[in-house]
């Protein structure tokens, strides 16, 4: 099992396994690397061997502390996978909650533009309604002087 134990061509509890290194960047800076643990039979965390006896009390009584330290070992490896694996999840959810942040105020700042874009659209129909009724008002008063005078 655990030789086959791999995600993505990695497998990180087999013997020599590889780290699962992740976001690295060009500069080394803000990896988050989980570190590979052996959990193979004989491996550095896993002491009990495939060649382990139990035909005399001493065997048997070394087999039961081989297992009983294996089971610790392997609860630390498993605790640092799963802590990585944690640290994982939360830069996750970081960098989906700061896109949609980016998102937000990209739609924000097109929305302020395109409201900024009709105001002005619409300051300058005023002014155009105004400018003709001005023209009209100032049509009006040679003719408003004439009439006086036909009087």
């Amino acid at each position: 099992m655990v030789d086959s134990a791999d995600f993505n061509g990695t497998n990180a509890v087999k013997s020599d396994g590889e780290n699962i290194v992740a976001l690295t960047g060009s500069d080394g800076q803000g990896d988050i690397t989980i570190a590979a643990q052996d959990l193979s039979l004989g491996g550095a965390n896993v002491t009990l061997t495939d060649s382990q006896g139990i035909g005399t009390l001493a065997d048997a009584q070394a087999a039961v502390t081989a297992i009983n330290d294996s089971i610790n070992n392997v609860t630390n490896a498993l605790s640092e996978i799963g802590s990585g694996a944690n640290q994982l999840q939360q830069t996750k959810d970081f960098t989906e909650k700061l896109s949609n942040a980016t998102e937000v105020g990209i739609g924000n700042l097109v929305d302020a533009d395109l409201a900024a874009t009709n105001a002005a659209f619409q300051a300058n129909q005023v002014r155009q309604a105004l400018g003709v009724q001005t023209f009209s008002i100032a049509n009006q008063q040679p003719g408003a002087l004439l009439s006086l005078f036909q009087s």
